[in-house]
């Protein structure tokens, strides 16, 4: 027969044992879920960075972090205030029709020096159509705005809006980030192209090596930039706020 003493030592030693399973696993798999975190963002992060220069398609919370330093809209609607025309000079309604007459700020230069064109406006909306039609990944908004309205250039600086039912409706429409000029000479380029901005910033460094979540990449002032800002060098951090 067992005694007391006996069996509280086999009661505590499986105890134990138990206790040590449980916390095994538990380390086990909350290293293993860490790692596969960190794998999966840093690869979303470097081929944002390295096949891509899509800066109205790219969806990554780091490129849409970024974009707002290099690239520039045609409207943008300030927090909490109104519109402002960034790159559109004016607008016009075109005679006995629902269609618009967009132009665009002359004079206002890429960071290599080319001029900003509507073609670059209308290819950034033609690419972004065709490759959500194959994709069926974009917005709904965004596919609805596909179907209903049609661009066609006028000259370098001007291009018409066919389908816009009122002239709200066309502001909404020239916010949206399917409309952020693009060079499609530079599509595909690899990394060097991201240099290449329209925007207040350029990217001193594109990262084409894994990126880690103590990554930071540098912003420098864009001196061809159309607005004449004074602007200090950024650094920013993959996962934090920029810091002046």
């Amino acid at each position: 027969m067992k005694t007391f003493p006996t069996i509280y030592k086999k009661t505590k030693v499986f105890a134990l044992v138990c206790v040590f399973i449980t916390l095994a696993l538990t380390f086990g798999y909350y290293f293993s879920t860490t790692d596969d975190v960190s794998h999966s963002v840093d690869e979303d992060l470097m081929v944002d960075l390295t096949d891509y220069y899509d800066w109205n398609l790219s969806t990554s919370p780091f490129t849409k972090k970024i974009r707002k330093f290099v690239m520039e809209p045609l409207i943008e609607q300030l927090e909490d205030g109104p519109n402002v025309n960034r790159l559109v000079r004016n607008i016009k309604a075109k005679p006995d029709t629902t269609d618009y007459i967009v132009s665009l700020r002359q004079a206002v230069y890429w960071s290599d020096k080319r001029n900003l064109t509507s073609a670059n406006v209308l290819g950034a909306y033609r690419r972004a159509k065709e490759t959500c039609s194959v994709s069926k990944k974009c917005p709904d908004v965004w596919m609805k705005w596909f179907r209903k309205v049609e661009l066609k250039s006028i000259d370098e600086y001007s291009f018409e809006t066919i389908g816009i039912e009122s002239y709200s409706q066309l502001i909404s429409f020239l916010m949206n980030d399917f409309l952020i000029p693009i060079r499609e000479d530079l599509l595909h380029k690899g990394p060097d192209a991201w240099k290449i901005s329209l925007g207040p910033y350029l990217l001193k460094d594109v990262y084409t090596h894994k990126i880690s979540r103590d990554s930071k990449i540098v912003l420098e002032p864009n001196p061809l930039y159309f607005r004449n800002v004074k602007k200090n060098p950024l650094t920013l951090s993959v996962f934090d706020e920029p810091k002046h």
